[in-house]
């Protein structure tokens, strides 16, 4: 009994001593090392540009990855993102007295650069909402700044430089807003989303809802003539126009094969010319205040266009920016030409490891010659 007891012990301890035994090291050569490469991707959408007003050779070109900056007219570009932490940036404006102080906003709230963007802040001190799809200067006041939001919406407005923001109340804290454009010396007009547009006569006070006439309420943009009581509006029907201050509105759609329109500019020399900016159907342009609309897409390869904006030395100078990037024109329209160049950022990406010899397809023999029989000469 002692003796198959002991067996019994014996091959138990060496189960268990088996069983507990650290596994065989695996060959870690064996095992593929993942590598990878640095690929530069373009940048396509472009929401908003600025120019200095001091000096036309910079611009700046807010984007779906941040701040971008050119010293050349648009000729090259460079990432300009230095402490912006969030990178979905939608509108972009400059101090008119002061270039070198840049704002902002997008995603994060509002970010200002006092050294030509090569650095940024965050500047969002009661500015309960971060989502700011638009920024406005007053060229009259540069302290004094207007952000509108979506998402819970709401205007915001700064008398300190960005310092700090206070919310308008009202009908206003909780409109989606698409678009604030001034008429100094203290005008200005709200562009909505489904509540059309505000007009303030005593900059930003109190506020008035103008949309006698306006049948599509979804307001994209908001441009002034060089006589204030001219304004046009961006809808998704074409382009709005009134006469009176914004109290009464007009359907301004002849010629437009896509009404779509996203961005408008006056010409600030001629003001019977104006541009439009659609989604898909490019650039239109008007010689007659409005009335008639003809296409300028020449070279124009992307015509989904966020932005348009003159040079502020010379109107026949204009930057579009684009969902393919940005397209400049030095002669009123006639012709477009990409300015890409520097638009773009790195990505990480995989190198697949190299296949095996023996995993290798073997390429299929080559065809014969048209007309010629299978391996014979012609």
């Amino acid at each position: 009994m002692k003796i198959v007891l002991f067996f019994i012990i014996f091959y138990l301890s060496i189960f268990l001593i088996s069983g507990c035994a650290p596994p065989k090291e695996k060959n870690l050569t064996l095992i593929p090392q993942i590598e990878y490469k640095w690929k530069e991707v373009a940048i396509d959408w472009v929401y908003s540009l600025a120019i200095d007003p001091k000096n036309s050779n910079k611009i700046y070109a807010a984007t779906e990855y941040g701040v971008y900056k050119s010293n050349n007219n648009a000729d090259t570009w460079k990432v300009a993102n230095h402490r912006l932490y969030n990178l979905n940036v939608f509108t972009i404006v400059i101090d008119p007295q002061r270039p070198e102080i840049i704002y902002a906003g997008g995603d994060g709230g509002v970010y200002k650069s006092t050294n030509e963007g090569n650095e940024w802040v965050e500047k969002n001190i009661g500015l309960i909402n971060p989502l700011v799809r638009v920024l406005t200067i007053d060229p009259n006041n540069p302290a004094r700044l207007y952000a509108g939001c979506v998402g819970s919406g709401g205007l915001f407005i700064s008398d300190d430089g960005g310092e700090s923001w206070k919310g308008i109340k009202g009908e206003l804290a909780t409109a989606q807003i698409t678009f604030i454009t001034l008429s100094p010396p203290d005008k200005i007009y709200i562009g909505t989303w489904e509540k059309g547009v505000y007009k303030s006569i005593d900059r930003g006070e109190n506020w008035q809802l103008v949309n006698t006439g306006l049948t599509n309420l979804n307001i994209r943009a908001i441009a002034v003539g060089t006589s204030s009581d001219t304004v046009y509006t961006a809808t998704k029907d074409g382009v709005f126009k009134s006469e009176d201050g914004a109290q009464n509105w007009e359907l301004k759609k002849e010629g437009f094969a896509n009404s779509n329109i996203w961005t408008l500019l006056v010409d600030p020399e001629q003001s019977d010319i104006i541009y439009a900016g659609t989604w898909i159907g490019g650039v239109y342009k008007s010689e007659d205040k409005g009335e008639q609309w003809q296409r300028i897409n020449v070279g124009l390869v992307n015509t989904s266009i966020h932005t348009l904006i003159f040079d502020p030395q010379d109107s026949n100078i204009i930057y579009a920016g684009t969902e393919g990037g940005i397209f400049k024109t030095i002669d009123g329209g006639i012709f477009w030409k990409a300015k890409n160049k520097g638009l773009t950022r790195l990505v990480k990406e995989i190198i697949p490891p190299p296949i095996p010899k023996e995993k290798r397809k073997k390429p299929p023999p080559p065809k014969p010659a048209h007309g010629a029989p299978a391996g014979g000469g012609h």
